[in-house]
């Protein structure tokens, strides 16, 4: 293969590795053997690399459309100019006040990183329901927010974390 992409790469060997495993399912069907085989799983999309710790269950989702022409101008104006740009999701139960997200946040500076973009969700002042808070809550919106917060089944007193990745 010439001039080609980790997609590319992907459509071509999928196919082939599913067959592989239904075929070794079928044989230890057969011989009374229970096979734990299974497709190829797209690690990277879901946890950020390729090697990832399984024995951490947090998950990544790409939540890129969510920015796109929002208000968030440092998100949205990215995704604008490289069109493979994505922002990634990473859901934090129980992480959802302002220290524990500035806590997180100082951590990944020290690591080396920029900072951690993130959201938080906690109850409204005078019981009016719930409101999205953090520096990128306020930009992006109350919609945008919440729609976010549902996608990713978060909750009052949970927080999320955000992490662009320009393509490369």
């Amino acid at each position: 293969m010439s001039f080609v992409e980790q997609e590319d790469v992907f459509a071509a060997v999928e196919p082939v590795h599913a067959r592989r495993v239904r075929g070794i399912r079928q044989r230890q069907a057969g011989h009374g053997r229970n096979s734990r085989a299974s497709p190829t799983t797209r690690r990277s999309r879901k946890y950020g690399t390729d090697k990832p710790d399984l024995r951490n269950p947090i998950a990544m989702s790409d939540v890129t459309r969510h920015f796109r022409g929002s208000g968030f101008k440092v998100f949205a104006g990215m995704i604008e100019r490289d069109p493979k740009a994505r922002i990634w999701a990473i859901p934090a139960p129980g992480g959802g006040s302002r220290a524990f997200c500035d806590r997180m946040n100082g951590w990944a500076q020290r690591e080396g990183q920029p900072g951690l973009g993130y959201i938080f969700w906690r109850e409204a002042e005078a019981g009016a329901g719930e409101e999205a808070s953090g520096p990128i809550a306020k930009n992006l919106g109350p919609q945008r927010s919440q729609a976010l917060r549902k996608e990713l089944g978060l909750k009052v007193g949970d927080a999320v974390f955000l992490r662009r990745r320009q393509s490369g």
